[in-house]
């Protein structure tokens, strides 16, 4: 990412990334925006709460992509953003863990310096959440 973007272009851009994880993407651009201190947050699954470092990253979204999410994310509808922290919330749906429907409302946290992403949070919003542990604990399998 250039260093000359904002903290929000830099955000928007990862978030792009994310995206294309989830509907087959590859995992190696989002990857490389992350700095080597990298921090992630997760609500729930084998990733929830915190996590440390970009192998961590690679190991939670390679089991993200295997899962075959196709997981359509909408243009965040809005975007919040404090010195270098950005929050962006958008809704997105489709099907994750073999064709089980999806749908949910997130906000997403992501820290920026230098131009890459030091720490993301995820929170979720509308969304039935022992659905979700069960098809985490199914995708740890």
């Amino acid at each position: 990412m250039n260093i000359t973007a904002t903290p929000t272009d830099t955000a928007r851009q990862a978030l792009r990334l994310l995206a294309a994880i989830h509907t087959g993407g590859p995992i190696e651009p989002y990857l490389a925006m992350l700095t080597d201190d990298f921090v992630f947050y997760m609500p729930v699954g084998p990733f929830k709460g915190r996590n440390e470092g970009r192998e961590r990253a690679a190991e939670c979204y390679r089991q993200i992509a295997a899962s075959g999410p196709h997981i359509l994310y909408e243009e965040p509808f809005r975007i919040t953003a404090n010195g270098d922290t950005v929050v962006l919330e958008f809704e997105d749906g489709g099907t994750l863990f073999g064709g089980t429907p999806y749908h949910n409302r997130i906000a997403a946290s992501f820290d920026v310096r230098d131009g890459k992403i030091a720490a993301y949070r995820e929170y979720f919003g509308e969304i039935d959440v022992d659905l979700m542990v069960g098809m985490a604990g199914i995708a740890a399998q």
